[in-house]
């Protein structure tokens, strides 16, 4: 149901279930919240068809963000619509090397606390790892499955890109 999401920005609804977080243009900001929260006593296991565009060239990327307090989008740009968003758990898919943020030349996944996208300080939790397992660009006009997974008994946070874990 479209009704428990809250779509911020350039995001839209796009039909069956599907949005489109911006437009292939400069200087865009998007985001879709569930408004339900997530009792993180609970397991959960997500998985989404992600598309990243068709330009190795583009920017930024994406973030699946879990927070309790606001359903607004963060910063734009290498904010990835997290920037900022505090307290929170973001797991960004990165496809933009922003020397500033310590990234790497390749595209990249990593899980950073606080709407802090920097890999140089504290909030950098895990990674960053190459996004795909078999290339070192992701933003290659095609769909790619992204799943992450919370089980609260073992407290392991785990993401899976293309059906290969990629951070833990």
């Amino acid at each position: 149901s479209f009704a428990q999401y809250q779509i911020n920005g350039n995001a839209s609804a796009t039909g069956s279930g599907c949005y489109q977080l911006t437009p292939n243009t400069t200087a865009q900001v998007g985001s879709v919240w569930n408004t339900d929260l997530i009792n993180l006593n609970n397991p959960f296991d997500f998985t989404f068809n992600v598309f990243l565009g068709c330009d190795a060239g583009g920017a930024d990327g994406i973030c699946f963000g879990l927070q309790a307090l606001s359903t607004s989008v963060g910063v734009a740009g290498n904010g990835m619509g997290m920037g900022g968003v505090s307290p929170s758990l973001g797991v960004f898919i990165d496809t933009y090397q922003n020397g500033s943020d310590g990234d790497p030349a390749y595209n990249h996944i990593s899980i950073n606390s606080n709407g802090d996208v920097s890999h140089l300080t504290a909030n950098n939790l895990s990674g960053p790892v190459q996004a795909s397992a078999s290339s070192a660009f992701i933003d290659d006009c095609t769909y790619h499955i992204l799943r992450i997974q919370w089980n609260p008994t073992t407290q392991t946070y785990q993401v899976w890109i293309d059906g290969v874990l990629r951070l833990s």
